[in-house]
């Protein structure tokens, strides 16, 4: 035998490989227990700087690697079987990854041959991080997440640990590619991933899923407070970077005990979140599911009711203060569905804004509404303004002014007699390309009003600086200087003239009483719209109106 180990000594002494021998150590019943080591080649000690010497026994030597393997249990069934066994390891004390194959010689050896699989290895990971990662921001994409996040529910479920699933949505980021292009929406993308990525520890991971969303699994939670400050710390490095960003949260056992139910939750909770307080954090509860469900009917119905002729425009009156003589109309939804239940537009208009149904029915209103104009231009000579409200989701269509272009041209009205309603909310994002855009609508000789003054004094930077030819007060604030509010009244009194010197006209809305109307002729306000002088009526009225007939007039009599 020993001419065998030195035959097989020489032989090994000539490869280029580390490599092992090792006899086996018997039981008194000739069964494998150990392995002692009797040689390594010299390329294993040029390559492990001999971090095995002869005399020591394999159980020493694979205690070392990785735990996953039972590596004494695999030795034993090549030196029973004589089977051939191969796997690859990461030898954290050099760095390097190995090939190690386990191979019998003749009866009682073993002869272990390392082969250096480092650079392969390095391109393998590379090309599965291509392949599972976000190209973006590099963080994983969600088909790791998906695999991830089962991986953790499991664990999690072994070991009786909760952990939590946040989904972060980027607010406004479509916004920002329509009105500033892909690559400062691209940048917005990377500053969150690098956020995300600063963010994770040991038991927090993150994930881009896809467009404006990413994802945190945060392992080992302990209590509804813990997720609470987690996520207000997420909201805080996000509002610190300039970005807003809106959570939604669910917890395992808590709300769901699959990937699938988590990620539902998580989701309805953003959206939730997205609804009611942009750039904010929620918990998943129960009646989020309810309130998804109602708005999903309510969309089907919206879209049914187009179908079916359920929405009709009514139109309110506007007056021209001084001489009381009309200036022209607004536009104003109304639903009335199939079971003869009407529906407030404040109710079902922010739910066709959130589930984007505001396209098709803002279409529906603006074609209306100028078919209308048309028609009283036509067979009453009608040289009044009439006035469309126009959402801020419409105005981020890339599409949106060749859509009005095309219906002006279409009914062929005097363009000057068109009246754009918007609110403050669509400079938020971008106050410059939005600016653009209005400014080619009013080259076209359309009027652009910035409606709702008055429920935030934020407008007041708007006058002057963007292409606005009216300035609507807001119903709450005229009601304001009826009670006495002296400071709303002193505002108005300042606003007014500056907005004349800007060009402007000034529409007081919702004006019920006539002592408004004294206070908002005292300080010179252009115009009124409310009750106190009319009422929104259907079409059939406004025609008897506009033919003469001042009774049809509904207006409110105190």
């Amino acid at each position: 035998m020993e001419n065998e180990e030195l035959n097989a000594k020489n032989l090994l002494d000539n490869l280029n490989v580390p490599v092992i021998m090792a006899k086996t150590i018997y039981d008194e019943n000739h069964n494998p227990v150990d392995f002692k080591i009797i040689y390594v080649n010299n390329q294993y000690e040029k390559q492990t700087k001999g971090y095995t010497k002869p005399g020591e026994t394999a159980r020493e030597l694979l205690s070392t690697l990785p735990s996953e393997i039972d590596w004494m249990e695999v030795c034993n069934h090549v030196i029973t079987t004589g089977q051939t066994y191969e796997n690859d390891y990461l030898s954290k004390r050099i760095h390097v990854w190995f090939n190690m194959k386990i191979q019998k010689y003749n009866d009682d050896y073993l002869v272990f041959t390392l082969t250096n699989v480092t650079n392969a290895k390095i391109k393998e990971r590379h090309l599965e991080f291509l392949e599972s990662n976000d190209k973006l921001t590099g963080l994983p994409d969600g088909k790791k997440f998906l695999k991830q996040l089962d991986s953790f529910i499991a664990s999690a479920e072994k070991n009786k640990k909760s952990l939590a699933l946040v989904v972060v949505n980027l607010d406004d980021l479509q916004t920002i590619n329509d009105f500033t292009g892909r690559e400062a929406g691209d940048e917005v993308i990377v500053k969150s991933g690098n956020i995300l990525q600063n963010m994770e520890n040991p038991s927090t991971y993150s994930y881009r899923l896809d467009g404006d969303e990413f994802a945190i699994i945060k392992l080992d939670i302990n209590s509804t407070e813990e997720i609470k400050e987690n996520a207000s710390e997420i909201n805080n490095e996000f509002s610190k970077s300039g970005v807003s960003a809106s959570l939604g949260i669910s917890v395992y056992p808590l709300h769901d005990v699959n990937s699938r139910g988590l990620i539902k939750d998580a989701d309805l909770a953003m959206h939730h979140v997205k609804n009611c307080n942009k750039g904010n954090f929620a918990i998943f509860e129960p009646k989020m599911y309810e309130s998804f469900i109602e708005k999903l009917q309510i969309k089907k119905k919206i879209v049914s009711g187009l179908e079916m002729n359920q929405f009709q425009l009514y139109y309110q009156p506007q007056f021209y203060l001084g001489k009381h003589t009309l200036r022209g109309f607004e536009a104003l939804i109304r639903w009335r569905d199939e079971n003869g239940e009407n529906h407030a537009p404040s109710t079902f208009i922010p739910i066709a804004e959130e589930t984007n149904t505001i396209q098709i029915l803002g279409n529906w209103i603006f074609e209306t509404a100028v078919k209308q104009l048309k028609e009283w231009q036509d067979k009453y000579n009608f040289d009044g303004i009439l006035s469309v409200n126009v959402s801020p989701i419409q105005l981020r269509s890339p599409q949106f002014v060749s859509h009005i272009k095309s219906m002006v041209e279409k009914y062929s009205i005097k363009r000057n007699s068109l009246e754009l309603e918007i609110t403050e909310g669509i400079f938020i994002s971008d106050t410059e390309k939005t600016s653009e855009m209005l400014k080619e609508l009013q080259d076209l000789g359309i009027k652009i009003s910035l409606d709702d003054f008055g429920t935030g004094y934020s407008s007041l930077r708007y006058i002057g600086s963007m292409p606005i030819n009216t300035l609507k007060f807001d119903k709450t604030f005229i009601d304001s200087i009826s009670e006495g509010n002296v400071l709303n009244i002193d505002l108005l009194s300042a606003l007014i003239p500056v907005t004349k010197r800007a060009g402007m006209e000034t529409i007081a809305e919702g004006v019920e009483h006539s002592e408004q109307l004294m206070i908002l002729s005292d300080i010179n306000c252009n115009c009124v719209q409310g009750f106190l002088w009319g009422k929104p009526m259907p079409v059939e009225k406004c025609n008897d109106y506009l033919n003469g007939n001042v009774a049809s007039l509904d207006y409110l009599k105190e």
